[in-house]
């Protein structure tokens, strides 16, 4: 992974922002439950540093709220997203979920979303 595909080269979000635009997007979709499509994890799984921004700044207000919960403290929390999306992207190959555009793969399938958590467990 190139330094340009590490989150931590991302903008940051301030904690603050994360919390308030999770509130403000009304209904909130549990990490767990949270996919990618088709088109996303193939670029994830060529290392592409523009799927992972893409991918980091879609899953990002997730990621954090769930750290959060966990961990209580904002700067662990934003340590913990960070660390969990460094280790998901070096380690996307092992992801073996269906994507979005698999449905009947998908009941059967890991979505990323849950991966990720547990991940983010993991580093908690």
């Amino acid at each position: 992974m190139t330094d340009q595909a590490n989150p931590a080269n991302a903008p940051a979000a301030k904690p603050e922002d994360l919390q308030s635009q999770s509130a403000a997007a009304g209904t909130r979709m549990r990490l767990a439950d949270m996919r990618l499509d088709e088109l996303s994890l193939a670029r994830l799984q060529r290392f592409d540093a523009s799927a992972q921004t893409q991918v980091f700044r879609s899953f990002e207000h997730a990621v954090y709220n769930f750290c959060f919960r966990l961990l209580g403290q904002q700067s662990d929390a934003l340590d913990a997203l960070q660390d969990s999306f460094v280790q998901a992207f070096s380690r996307i190959n092992e992801f073996h979920g269906a994507p979005v555009a698999a449905p009947a793969a998908a009941a059967n399938g890991e979505r990323f979303g849950a991966w990720l958590r547990g991940i983010c467990l993991h580093r908690c």
